[in-house]
């Protein structure tokens, strides 16, 4: 992540986040002088990427809730299609399929729950 100041328009510093470096530029944008992060700068990157961090897998968690809502509805199709069989009608296949169909729920829910209890450190659904 770079952060940049800017005075009238013009870049007069540049905090890179990835190199950990600072530097200040002339008005045609030349490097005049260039540092290492401060204690306390690398300590605002750390914070700053780590919150890039928890968004990126938020976004990605909210994309396989999304898509999850349409394999929930899918689910209960296949699901009702099942329960609605008599006892003696139903095959170890069928037993597959609501294993199956239990997974995929349990994946759902999972990307769900991370969602609302803000657990983003990590974007693992049990795939």
């Amino acid at each position: 992540m770079v952060i940049e100041t800017t005075v009238n328009g013009v870049v007069t510093e540049r905090f890179d986040d990835d190199t950990r470096t600072h530097s200040r530029l002339d008005p045609s944008g030349t490097v005049i002088e260039q540092r290492p992060f401060s204690t306390e700068e690398n300590a605002e990157a750390d914070v700053r990427i780590a919150h890039a961090t928890r968004e990126h897998t938020a976004t990605g968690l909210r994309g396989k809730a999304e898509e999850g809502i349409a394999t929930l509805l899918a689910s209960i199709d296949t699901l009702q299609s099942i329960t609605a069989l008599p006892n003696n009608q139903i095959t170890p296949s069928h037993t597959k399929d609501v294993a199956r169909e239990t997974r995929r729920v349990a994946r759902t829910l999972v990307a769900v729950t991370r969602l609302v209890a803000e657990a983003l450190d990590s974007d693992d659904i049990g795939d």
